[in-house]
């Protein structure tokens, strides 16, 4: 066991050793190896370079990496320490997988513009431990890193920022180019476009302009490469603050006085401002506490601080606007808040007598509002009428009251004054009224006339008198012209017993009449106490009272009448009898021209006396507007006056209308329109005159209106403009059209875009009033409106014969709402499409607003009827055995006809009889439908004729005896005529019959025709062509009582009304709509005017000034536009068309009505 076990450890032994010899054989070899390899020629000798950067290279980035290329495979470590980098930087070290390429990669970016020398020593080697044939030493340069040279900030909020760099960054092709740059940011964030203006030079555009008082934060990253591709390196930060905005309004303004207290304190700047900036630089003093809110409104800032509590009362506040940066003032000013409402002062005071014609006049503390006063004003006893005017504080009371009476005039507390505070208290003012001065006047005008063989009475009335003394006196003519030419203030001079004529009687009548009461009696004269009558001829009657007061009367006694009618070129007289009226020959007649005797004729046997006014025009030079006096002398004396109102010339005749009817101060008015000149004998022709002049007039004018000259084109076109001052308050003025003598006057309406609060109402589509209530910009939710909406409907002349009479009461309705967040309330109107006739509104309303501020607004406006129209063609007039045709016309509100519908027609004696004659008619293929009515007994009937909602009506006369009225009518059988035609002209009274003058046109060729009228009989009168297109009947009808005059207007072939088409009816705001006019006329005007304005009626824009009195009217409407066209026909055969194209008006218009004119008026 011992023997087994040492042979086997022996042979462990053995093999141990040999193992050992073997490790020590293989170390001695691998030694041998490593000495012995190197120095073999098989082993290439490694070589090192530098391949990126390249050697010596001057713009190296700094984010670049250092790549070293061997020859041969290398060992690592060996390399590593023999390399040297000088400046030393902490890198990694990445070796290619055949481990000649090594990649040394910069912890951190190189330093810019830095000389770094790379080294490598022989001590590195290779795989096989060969070393380098020579070390590698090598130098680059690191680029210098681009930078911003200088950072411009905008000098104003829609600047662009200015970037310059120190390199290019860009190419060239890429400068004035958009660019969006993600490695540039603003703080706060603020959109803005980049654009390169030169390679160095970066522009950055806000997209909306900046917060004003604003410090931005402008960053760029980094990683922002300049052209080479090499980055900024390290961000950039710059801060920039933006101006302050500019105050350009202020509400209250400075030294505002009656301030509401619930008023909102209200700046407006050119941009926008942070509101929290803007609370800690205003300064109020005394200080309160407030809201403070800002919106964008038509490219203006508005800021509005509402106090929490309201201003106080009484108060004089300061408000300062400072800067943030230095504390200077920009801007500095104080308003006034009105107090509490309260009486002051009053005259008469308390307890004091009110004199006769005194008006009461009551101050307050603050300004009151009239309709608040009105309904909280009493007087005890009551009064019946009390004419109230407030100016501001200051309010006068005009009562009609009784003499000798003391009143007790209460306000009630609660009524507000104009910022809508209330009194707290009741105002009681006791007065005592004077006794009524003593009073005496004649009823009536200072002439009166009487009918000889009768007494002559005169109504007085008087109070406080005791005796009146009389004095009558008989005059001549000459005197009588004298007489009447006085002016008031002259009859105390004038003197009968001057003039050599003779006192008929005097008197003295005692009076006993109560005290402080009017008394009124007749006052009969005669030629002596016991009554007989006073001849023929005029008289003077002085009426005196002991204490001084005095009435002077003229009285004409005769037995003629004399009636005096300016006819074109020429004054016609007519003398009749004052019992029959017949008329009279051979009666002196003479003409007076202010108490100077021009002419002097007689009567011919139709009582007529024709005297052209060119030849009395020579005699004393023009008599336009001066009064012609007229005396005849027969059986006493007749005198008939009358004023001219143009020269003897022709007449100038204008259609204008301004381009709007609403202006800012600054902005420019546009008149156009067409000009004609109508002649003696009443036809019209083109103007003469190529020129006019324009003139702004109005009571609030900035300086001395100066006129401007417009032109007239030889077709009649009108065209001249004017700007106005920008100075110009809001109001209402006119634009004074001169046209060589005569002068028109158009309305305009000024105003300025307020930024209080103020209501809008608008019509809408939906058969409703919009009402909107703003605040600086802003709608204003919550507002409690109360309103009261008046309904009246007016007359056509389809249905009545006259155009816009009320007919019938109004209907009234009051409701309430409350404004929704649109700031919105509708008020619902009756459907266009269910009227008959138009119906005016007038919109009466109050808006109270969360703060107890309240305003008041009124408009009216007529909903015109959609429902189709129905018209009517018969004659006017026919003969008692005459069947009448009726033709009868059905359309669509916009034209079209409509076929095959059924149509009624009625015939009655008046609106509430039953129907004499019931017809049922269709319509044909082109909206019409003929009928004849049974021949009728004399009298005037009423045409009806319906169909679903519409109903027209018109009037028809059966000519014979037994229609006399009392009161006379001239009626006509139709409006228009062609010549060889005969009108029928029938006059229906008076009773009893009289005599008629028929005079057909003006001047000297005017037809006169004498007849004794039997009333119910037609008047033939045949058309022929020496008439004017529009002539004149004039018919004066005397009875021997009573004289009446009336007119009736023949139009002798007129021309075609124009037709006015529009190829849609709805459009958006900037759309160009095309307006077809098919006319048969060269010149026409055509108007826009929004929905439910009154119907276009340019008439009382367009008569003369007379006396310096100017027509005005209304201008409510949003918005007009008017264009005078002027366009020649090309054909006789066909009425010419001509294309207008205009732009869409703002969308608040919604809805217009076009309107077209032509030169004869006719719409």
């Amino acid at each position: 066991m011992n023997v087994s076990m040492q042979r086997g450890i022996q042979r462990l032994a053995r093999l141990w050793t040999i193992l050992l010899v073997g490790v020590v054989a293989s170390l001695l070899c691998g030694l041998a190896m490593r000495w012995l390899v190197p120095l073999s020629p098989w082993v290439e000798t490694p070589t090192v370079q530098l391949r990126d950067p390249l050697p010596q290279s001057r713009t190296v980035p700094p984010r670049s990496s250092i790549t070293l290329a061997f020859s041969t495979p290398m060992n690592p470590f060996t390399v590593i320490r023999a390399l040297r980098i000088d400046p030393p930087l902490a890198a990694t070290y990445q070796w290619s997988d055949d481990m000649r390429v090594l990649q040394i990669v910069p912890a951190q970016p190189l330093q810019p513009a830095t000389v770094y020398r790379i080294h490598v020593a022989t001590n590195a080697q290779s795989r096989w431990w060969r070393p380098l044939s020579q070390p590698l030493d090598v130098t680059f340069v690191t680029a210098a890193q681009p930078t911003i040279r200088t950072a411009l900030a905008p000098r104003r909020l829609d600047a662009p920022i200015a970037l310059i760099f120190s390199q290019p960054m860009v190419a060239e092709d890429a400068i004035g180019q958009l660019v969006s740059l993600a490695q540039i940011r603003l703080s706060p964030p603020w959109p803005l476009n980049g654009e390169w203006l030169d390679p160095q030079t970066l522009l950055l555009q806000p997209m909306m302009a900046f917060t004003a008082a604003t410090t931005y934060t402008l960053t760029i990253d980094a990683t922002l490469r300049d052209a080479r591709g090499i980055e900024l390196g390290q961000p950039f930060r710059w801060q920039f603050s933006t101006p302050w905005p500019q105050l350009i309004d202020q509400t209250p303004p400075p030294e505002a006085r009656w301030v509401n207290p619930q008023q909102p304190l209200v700046l407006v700047f050119d941009a926008p401002i942070d509101t929290r900036l803007l609370s800690s630089v205003l300064d109020i003093t005394p200080p309160i506490s407030g809201d403070m809110t800002g919106v964008m409104d038509d490219g203006r800032y508005v800021v509005s601080f509402t106090p929490y509590t309201g201003w106080v009362p009484g108060q004089t506040y300061q408000v300062r606007l400072r800067t943030g940066e230095t504390g200077a003032a920009l801007s500095s000013w104080r308003f006034y808040v009105e107090p509490e409402p309260a009486l002051i002062a009053s005259f008469p005071g308390q307890g004091q007598s009110l004199l006769p014609d005194q008006e009461i006049r009551l101050i307050f503390s603050t300004p009151m509002d009239e309709t608040e006063l009105r309904a909280g004003l009493r007087f005890d006893p009551p009064v019946n009428d009390v004419h109230l005017t407030v100016d501001d504080n200051r309010v006068s009371l005009r009562p009609v009251v009784q003499a000798a009476t003391t009143y007790t005039i209460t306000i009630a507390a609660g009524t507000r004054d104009r910022s809508g505070v209330p009194l707290q208290n009741d105002i009681s003012l006791t007065i005592r009224t004077a006794s009524s001065p003593p009073t005496l006047r004649v009823v009536g005008d200072l002439l009166q006339r009487f009918p000889a063989n009768a007494t002559p009475a005169i109504t007085i009335e008087r109070m406080n008198l005791n005796a009146l003394n009389a004095q009558l006196y008989q005059l001549d003519a000459t005197t009588l012209i004298r007489a009447i030419s006085l002016r008031s203030d002259e009859w105390p001079g004038f003197i009968p017993e001057r003039y050599g004529q003779p006192l008929v009687r005097a008197w003295r009548e005692i009076l006993n009449d109560p005290p402080d009461e009017l008394v009124r009696s007749v006052f009969s004269l005669t030629s002596n106490s016991e009554g007989a009558l006073l001849p023929p001829g005029a008289y003077y009657l002085r009426l005196t009272a002991d204490n001084g007061l005095r009435v002077d009367q003229l009285l004409l006694v005769s037995a003629i009448r004399l009636t005096v009618v300016p006819n074109g070129d020429e004054l016609l007289l007519w003398v009749t009898s004052n019992g029959n009226g017949k008329p009279l020959a051979d009666i002196p007649l003479t003409i007076y021209l202010d108490e100077a005797l021009i002419s002097r004729g007689t009567s011919n046997e139709q009582g007529v006396w024709r005297v052209p006014l060119a030849g009395l025009g020579t005699l004393v030079g023009s008599i336009a507007n001066r009064t012609i006096i007229a005396i005849a002398e027969g059986e006493g004396i007749a005198l008939a006056r009358t004023v001219l109102a143009r020269s003897t010339g022709s007449e100038t005749l204008a259609l204008l209308a301004p381009d709007r009817l609403s202006y800012r101060p600054g902005g420019i008015v546009r008149i156009s329109g067409i000009v004609r000149e109508r002649q003696p004998d009443g036809r019209v022709t083109l103007p003469t005159i190529n020129s006019c002049r324009l003139k702004l007039e109005g009571p609030k004018l900035a300086g001395e209106p100066t006129a401007v000259t417009c032109t007239i084109n030889d077709t009649g076109q009108l065209d001249g403009s004017l700007r106005l001052d920008a100075r110009t308050a809001p109001g209402t003025y006119t634009v004074q059209v001169s046209i060589g003598e005569t002068t028109y006057a158009v309305p305009i309406q000024v105003f300025v875009p307020t930024t209080t609060t103020t209501i809008r109402v608008t019509p809408t589509l939906t058969n409703s009033l919009a009402i909107d209530v703003v605040r600086a910009g802003l709608p204003v939710a919550g507002v409690a409106v109360s309103w009261t909406l008046r309904l009246e409907t007016l007359s056509t002349p389809e249905l009545d014969g006259t155009s816009g009479d009320v007919l019938g009461s109004a209907a009234e309705t009051l409701a309430s709402a409350i404004t929704d967040q649109s700031g919105r309330v509708q008020i619902t109107l009756p459907a266009a499409e269910a009227l008959i006739r138009p119906l005016r509104y007038r919109l009466e309303l109050t808006a109270q607003l969360p703060d107890g501020e309240q305003l008041p607004y009124s408009a009216e406006g007529i909903i015109a009827p959609r429902s189709p129209r129905l018209t009517i063609e018969a004659p006017g007039v026919i003969e008692r055995d005459e069947r009448a045709r009726v033709t009868i016309s059905l359309q669509q509100v916009d034209g079209p006809p409509i076929p095959n519908s059924l149509v009624e027609l009625e015939v009655r004696r008046t609106s509430n009889d039953p129907p004499l004659l019931v017809r049922r008619v269709r319509t044909n293929a082109g909206g019409t439908a003929n009928t004849e009515l049974v021949p009728l007994a004399p009298g005037r009937y009423e045409v009806t004729v319906r169909s679903g909602l519409s109903v027209s009506r018109r009037q028809l006369w059966v000519a014979g005896s037994g229609i006399a009225t009392a009161e006379p009518m001239l009626v006509t059988d139709r409006t228009a005529y062609t010549v060889g035609e005969t009108a029928r002209l029938l006059i229906s009274g008076p009773t009893g019959g009289g005599t008629l003058l028929l005079i057909a046109g003006q001047g000297d060729t005017a037809r006169t025709i004498l007849t004794t009228l039997q009333p119910g009989t037609i008047i033939p009168f045949p058309i022929t062509n020496d008439l004017p297109p529009t002539t004149l009947i004039t018919a004066l009808i005397d009875d021997g009582t009573r004289l009446w005059v009336h007119t009736a207007v023949l139009q002798i072939d007129p021309p075609a009304s124009p037709l006015l088409s529009l190829p849609q009816t709805e459009v958006v705001p900037g759309t160009t709509i095309t307006l077809t006019v098919t006319a048969p006329m060269s010149t026409f005007l055509t108007t826009l005017t929004p929905i439910h304005a009154p119907a276009i009626n340019l008439d009382p824009w367009n008569q003369p000034l007379v006396a310096r009195r100017t027509t005005e009217r209304s201008t409510r409407h949003c918005c007009t536009l008017n264009r005078a066209i002027n366009r020649r026909s090309a054909s006789n055969l066909a009425p010419p068309t001509t294309t207008i194209r205009a732009l869409a008006p703002r969308r608040d218009c919604h809805r217009r009505l076009w309107n077209c004119y032509s030169d004869r008026h006719t719409p």
